[in-house]
């Protein structure tokens, strides 16, 4: 009886073990979403800079764009209508910019919410 009882461990003790496998496994496969979200989250991240860092630079041509009309102006040249509506359509697609990386950095913070969840269960 004493290795019957030794066997039913044994058995017992084998069932954790295969458990505890599975688990590794889950948590293996969940560690790599993670690192794979993580990655593409670096990845948008310094494509959002880059983005910024064009966007600085188109502002600054603005602003040269803008000194320019404004000595221009002074000048006799084209009216100050024809440098404000430059600069207006030159907003809206800054703004059309920024929207689009704000979606993205959305998506991202959903995606790694989720990844969250799942590592929690």
């Amino acid at each position: 009886e004493s290795m019957r009882e030794l066997g039913k461990q044994v058995h017992s003790l084998l069932a954790a073990l295969e458990k505890a496998n599975g688990d590794i496994r889950k948590l293996t496969e969940l560690n790599g979403t993670l690192r794979t979200q993580s990655s593409e989250c670096l990845r948008v991240r310094e494509a959002n800079i880059q983005t910024a860092k064009a966007n600085e630079r188109e502002i600054l041509q603005q602003l040269t764009a803008v000194s320019e009309d404004v000595a221009l102006l002074e000048a006799g040249g084209p009216t100050i209508a024809d440098s404000v509506e430059q600069v207006q359509l030159q907003l809206r697609a800054t703004k059309s910019d920024v929207a689009t990386a704000h979606t993205t950095l959305n998506t991202l913070r959903s995606n790694n919410a989720g990844a969250n969840d799942e590592l929690a269960e």
